[in-house]
């Protein structure tokens, strides 16, 4: 009988995390400025804006501005942005992402949910 232990990991806070990457841009039909991660996991990492004039603040973030840096050095500060999918920014843009996702899969028939430990695992993948 096998089991894994799931890893803890500290909190990270959304904003902090759309900060470290670089973002390819793109503008969509809509009018609205997409902002796609320059990593293998792009599909993780889209923002857009909250409406097609970039300068409008929206909702988003609770209406904080996230200064993200681009691929071309330039800085986009995403101002009340949303985090988004790859299936609104495919619609909006026609910029495919839906595969570039990084998923780790571990299969298991039972959960210690205190303890954090998947028991009987069926299945678990190398790596992520």
């Amino acid at each position: 009988m096998s089991s894994y232990k799931i890893p803890r990991i500290s909190e990270v806070s959304a904003a902090d995390e759309a900060r470290e990457r670089k973002y390819h841009l793109y503008i969509g039909e809509s009018g609205r400025t997409w902002l796609v991660a320059n990593t293998q996991d792009a599909g993780d990492h889209i923002y857009v804006t909250a409406h097609a004039d970039p300068n409008i603040v929206g909702d988003g973030f609770g209406g904080g501005t996230l200064p993200l840096k681009l691929v071309d050095g330039r800085t986009f500060n995403l101002k009340g942005g949303w985090h988004s999918n790859p299936n609104g920014l495919l619609q909006d843009t026609g910029v495919d992402v839906m595969k570039n996702h990084i998923t780790f899969v571990v299969l298991a028939k039972s959960l210690d949910m205190r303890e954090q430990v998947l028991s009987d695992v069926v299945y678990k993948d190398d790596k992520p």
